[in-house]
């Protein structure tokens, strides 16, 4: 149920509001009011378009930029709801972007229920409006919104009830059972050739099992032979570390005994040259005499050293200190000049301090002169200003009497009294007044060019006043500068004092200077002495380090030597050792293969014998070159053996690899058989069901084809019954005794009441427009109440053609023909006549 509808910028309306009974609600006004409009508006904001217009645009007033509907209704449940629909026009061709918004209302508050802002879609808000009040798009547009001029189309049928009633969602049905139907019966004919198939695959595996089975065993014996020869193999790498062990004992023995004898090499060597250094330098005793006796001499000489450094330093110091002096002196007499100069320079350019005196008395007379008489001129222009004051007050005075009195000459009257005035007198007085003012504007004349005259002598005495201000200020600086050069004149001594003094300190420097010179040469010659001795006492040292060097060297020889031998004679019992480990090696190798008959075995047994044989020798026999000799020997036996050994198992494994790659190729063919044989009998199984299958989907096929039927029949039937009930309550005359539907095109045809037979017409053509649109209304009515119960019934101008009984017995019942289903209804007749809860006029 619809409580009420805004709509903005729509069409007509640019700002509407209304609300809505929950029952009847009566819609009139003139035509083109916008009556009509209101229905679009309701759906625009329900379903985002109109039927019969293809733009948004065409929905706008006139230049509007946006369009918009608010609707109120209520759910089936009785819940508010506020739904908002909004679309914003832009560019040349006024392109539409719309929006919308449904909200839940609350007695205090709105919650948000979807919206396009959130991202929800058209679809969404479609599906909520008919969970809400029970309506679609279809619906509304059969059962629902009665259009003005189309509610008599419906009589001659309409295919689009097949999609209302779902005849077409049935006849879609049936078409795709019979199409799947077909599909897996053609499917189900390749189950014989598939059970073919899966006996081929079932003999093949039995074949490869048996290879398989063959491959393992010959596997079995390969590794078994791999197994020997690596164990075989493994002896001889043994073999192999215990010689590796004999060559590495013999290097290290070797490396052992040359370091030994190094060791004895560089022990004679330093021995040589220690007897060769005492032979040339003498003892260490000796030595350390000669140093003691240097090391004295360097410190007498380093004493006289700081002697002489400390006498230059001290005749510099007192250089320096006459220097200071000397420039100071020199500074003083340079100032006691500078003074003179500046004196001199001061009386030749200004006088002396007397003619200074003198000057500046005779020009502060000149200053008190021109100060009165620069005050006695500023006070004639202070009295010249005030004049100008007095006389500009007179003249305005004189100017306004002048004014009210031209003004007032025609009609002379008192200014004060108000009482008639002699026009003679006001000329007079006139004459006298213009005089006056002619006069005082000659002396304000003469009083200007005197002001003139007066500013510019206060200006050129101003300006001599500056100049003497000027003069004064630089004689008075003079006179100070003077007295200032005479007092520090007085405070220096006289120039023979300052020359003497400078002359006595010159001849001090040239005699300390000499003195230095002296002092430095000194001490030159007792730096070269020291260089010498250092020279001296330095080789000397470098003497006594190097024999005790050598002799330190010899005393660790003795200890190196002694590690060397014992060295030596680790690494040979090592050798022996590691000589006598191998020899049981290969005994025990041949006790091990004596009972093996192979010829090759009983060969390498022979050779190990020999070898074993050559290494039973005496411990004070054995030599080097004989270890050595049995070591290579048993080395190329070892390595040709490896060789041998290492050849036959890299063609073992390649058998060994081989092997597996065929057993690897032989199980993947099995898994694939496997595979292929799951495969199948999934396919049959899959074929066998999709066998039944066909025959239900043939079943179904006949059963929506019967279902097709059946609710044409069922909704004519009901149909029928519901327009003859509603078209007697909506007619004033009772005129049929049947109503007909077709189940093909759901035309209408009537069985009029006159009729002996049950002989019909069709419906759109049996009458004229005023009863057809009553049997037409009665049709739309039930058409609504078979797909679902209306909220709502929105009715535009149904009385069209209509004679007034039918008119009024149609208007007073239409309220009555739907339960629970509110009404709106348009119509321009009879609105007086009708009974209803609300009546809404619509005005432009």
């Amino acid at each position: 149920m619809i409580e009420g509808i805004r709509l903005k910028n729509f069409r007509k309306h640019d700002d509407l509001r209304l609300e809505f009974d929950d029952e009847f609600n009566l819609i009139y006004g003139r035509n083109n009011a916008g009556k009509s409009t209101v229905f679009y508006g309701i759906e625009y904001c329900l379903f985002g378009n109109v039927l019969g217009f293809k733009k948004i645009s065409q929905l706008a007033t006139y230049k509007a930029n946006a369009v918009g509907v608010e609707l109120i209704f209520k759910s089936k449940n009785g819940e508010r709801y506020k739904l908002q629909r909004i679309h914003k026009l832009s560019g040349k061709h006024r392109s539409a972007k719309g929006s919308y918004t449904l909200k839940k209302i609350y007695d205090d508050s709105e919650s948000y229920v979807i919206s396009s802002d959130f991202g929800d879609r058209e679809e969404d808000l479609s599906l909520k409006i008919n969970e809400l009040m029970g309506i679609s798009k279809r619906f509304f547009e059969t059962g629902i919104h009665f259009h003005q001029g189309t509610i008599s189309e419906i009589l001659a049928g309409s295919k689009k009830l097949d999609i209302v009633f779902g005849i077409t969602a049935a006849t879609t049905l049936a078409d795709i059972f019979r199409a799947r139907a077909l599909e897996f019966e053609k499917e189900a004919k390749n189950i014989d050739t598939l059970r073919i198939t899966l006996d081929q695959y079932k003999k093949e595996k039995i074949e490869q099992k048996e290879k398989l089975q063959n491959q393992e065993g010959k596997l079995k014996e390969i590794q078994k032979e791999v197994q020997n020869k690596e164990n075989e193999l493994k002896s001889f790498k043994i073999f192999k570390e215990s010689t590796e062990k004999i060559s590495n004992s013999v290097e290290s023995y070797e490396e052992t005994k040359r370091k030994f004898e190094d060791i004895k090499l560089k022990e004679d060597m330093v021995k040589k040259e220690f007897e060769g250094s005492k032979k040339n330098f003498g003892t260490q005793s000796s030595l350390k005499k000669k140093t003691t006796s240097i090391k004295k001499k360097l410190t007498d000489n380093n004493n006289k050293l700081i002697s002489a450094d400390t006498e230059i330093e001290t005749s510099l110091k007192e250089i320096r200190e006459l220097e200071n002096n000397k420039i100071e002196t020199e500074n003083i007499i340079k100032q006691l000049n500078d003074i003179s100069e500046d004196l001199k320079i001061i009386i030749d350019d200004v006088g002396n301090k007397e003619e200074l005196l003198k000057k500046l008395k005779t020009q502060s007379n000149q200053m008190e002169i021109i100060s009165k008489k620069i005050s006695t001129l500023e006070k004639e222009v202070e009295s010249l200003q005030n004049f100008f004051r007095d006389a500009e007050r007179e003249n305005g005075d004189i100017e306004g009497i002048l004014k009210r009195r031209e003004q007032t000459k025609d009609k002379p009257k008192c200014e004060y009294c108000g009482a008639s005035i002699e026009h003679s007198k006001i000329e007079s007085e006139m004459k006298l007044l213009k005089e006056k003012l002619q006069d005082l504007r000659n002396k304000i004349k003469s009083n200007e060019n005197r002001e003139i005259e007066v500013k510019n002598e206060l200006k050129t005495l101003r300006e001599e006043e500056k100049e003497l201000n000027s003069g004064t200020l630089t004689i008075e600086n003079s006179i100070q500068k003077i007295e200032n050069l005479e007092e520090k004149k007085g405070k220096i001594s006289s120039d023979e004092e300052l020359d003497q003094k400078l002359k006595t300190i010159k001849n001090s420097i040239l005699s300390k200077e000499k003195t230095v010179e002296k002092n430095k040469k000194q001490l030159e010659e007792l730096r070269g002495i020291e260089k010498d001795l250092e020279n001296e006492l330095h080789t000397i040292e470098n003497q006594t380090s190097r024999l005790k060097e050598l002799d330190d060297k010899l005393k660790g020889f003795k200890g190196e030597i002694a590690v060397a031998e014992k060295s030596c004679q680790t690494e040979e019992e090592n050798l022996l050792k590691n000589f006598a480990s191998t020899k049981q090696r290969i005994e025990e190798k041949i006790e091990k293969t004596s009972k093996e008959t192979s010829k090759d075995q009983k060969y390498l047994n022979e050779t190990l014998s020999q070898i074993a044989k050559k290494m039973e020798v005496k411990k004070e026999e054995l030599s080097l070159e004989h270890i050595i000799k049995i070591r290579d020997e048993l080395t190329e036996l070892i390595i040709t053996k490896i060789s041998e050994i290492s050849t036959i198992l890299e063609h073992l494994n390649n058998q060994k690899n081989e092997t597996n790659e065929n057993l690897n190729e032989i199980r993947n063919q099995i898994i694939d058989l496997d595979k292929n044989f799951a495969a199948i009998e999934k396919e049959i199984i899959l074929l066998n069901k999709k066998e039944v299958l066909a025959e239900k989907y043939r079943n179904f096929h006949k059963l929506f084809v019967e279902v097709q039927t059946i609710i044409r029949e069922n909704a004519s039937k009901v149909l029928e019954k519901q327009i003859l009930n509603l078209h007697q309550k909506l007619s004033s005359d009772d005129e049929f005794k049947k109503v007909i539907i077709d189940n093909e095109n759901y035309s209408l045809s009537v069985v009029p009441n006159e009729m002996v037979s049950d002989e019909f017409y069709p419906a759109a053509v049996y009458q004229g427009g005023g009863h057809k649109l009553i049997l037409g209304l009665a049709y739309k009515i039930a058409l609504g109440d078979l797909i679902g119960t209306p909220p709502f019934l929105l009715i535009d101008e149904p009385t069209e053609f209509m004679d007034s009984n039918n008119r009024i017995t149609l208007l007073s019942n239409i309220n009555t023909l739907s339960e629970n289903t509110q009404v709106m209804l348009i119509t321009h007749q009879d609105v007086d006549k009708i009974t209803c809860n609300k009546k809404i006029k619509i005005e432009r």
